[in-house]
């Protein structure tokens, strides 16, 4: 009896919940620095009324710079370029086998464990630290009360079998320089306009829109157990969407979107010219169509089929 004491309080020790900040993370780098010393203070302090200290934290944060065009029938529509550098907090209370994730308390809402933060673009430590104990603070407060709900719903409904929330991971590091690439953005934005007008010449075309999408730059990663990356990112898309009417008024959708990564890999703008010509030859092809005739009438089912019914 008193092996087996000792060994539950061994295991329930092994699993309370202790930053393990044992990444070696960049000297130089002052993103890096605000996150880990404030994840090393709300792991440690975090602790409103008693109400439990957070087992799991986690940042991420997306830096760089991103670019946006939409245009409609040869008209630039909206355009956008501008830096960011955004904050992800992933705060977790209770214990992994039952903590505040993987609980919606009402369909409007949905599931969702994180904050999302603008944080500042200079590499200002004070301000740096600010916003990030800004965005914890936050998430903590919600993260409990989340776990409230959620412990409440779990118990109104009985429900006995639950898998756990969270499976602990190894420790990783891993550490690229990256920096944010942009397109030339006057080009794209002329580009983007020629292939918005070419349905000018397809009436039969009531809505266009063609749009590109772009960002690059880079992605931070800390958490509680150890882990820790920083790593090149870039996403960007052109699409080319259209619609118009069939002869009894149904509406008729074409669309096609190129995904790339790099500047380099962009879509060609005669390939673009191309597409949405086709795009467009397509939907007059289809407004001549005509409605398919309802059949009623006797229907024959045999073998697997009539087993459906």
């Amino acid at each position: 009896m008193k092996k087996t004491i000792i060994a539950a309080l061994f295991f329930a020790a092994a699993l309370a919940p202790v930053a393990r900040l044992n990444a070696v993370l960049p000297e130089d780098d002052k993103v890096f620095a605000a996150m880990r010393d404030e994840l090393s203070r709300s792991m440690k302090k975090l602790n409103m009324d008693n109400l439990g200290k957070p087992y799991f934290l986690s940042y991420t944060v997306g830096d760089g710079h991103s670019f946006s065009v939409t245009a409609g029938f040869g008209a630039v529509e909206d355009l956008n370029s501008s830096d960011y550098r955004r904050l992800e907090v992933d705060l977790r209370v209770g214990s992994p086998e039952f903590d505040n994730s993987h609980y919606a308390s009402n369909v409007w809402e949905g599931y969702n464990t994180v904050s999302d933060w603008n944080i500042p673009l200079d590499d200002n430590y004070d301000a740096l630290r600010f916003a990030v104990w800004s965005a914890t603070d936050k998430a903590y407060k919600k993260a409990l009360e989340t776990l409230s709900k959620k412990k409440a719903f779990v118990e109104s409904r009985n429900m006995m079998e639950l898998y756990d929330d969270m499976t602990p991971q190894a420790p990783y590091e891993l550490f690229r320089p990256f920096a944010a690439e942009r397109l030339d953005e006057d080009l794209w934005r002329e580009n983007i306009r020629k292939v918005s007008a070419v349905f000018l010449k397809y009436p039969e075309v009531k809505y266009s829109a063609v749009r590109l999408r772009f960002k690059s730059g880079g992605v931070r990663y800390l958490n509680s157990e150890g882990s820790a990356h920083r790593r090149p990112s870039c996403a960007g898309a052109v699409s080319i969407a259209a619609s118009g009417y069939a002869p009894d008024g149904f509406r008729l959708k074409s669309s096609h979107t190129d995904d790339f990564c790099l500047a380099l890999d962009a879509p060609d703008i005669g390939k673009l010219l191309a597409r949405a010509d086709k795009i467009g030859r397509d939907l007059v092809r289809m407004s001549k169509s005509e409605p398919i005739k309802a059949y009623i009438g006797p229907v024959l089912f045999e073998e697997d089929a009539a087993g459906k019914f």
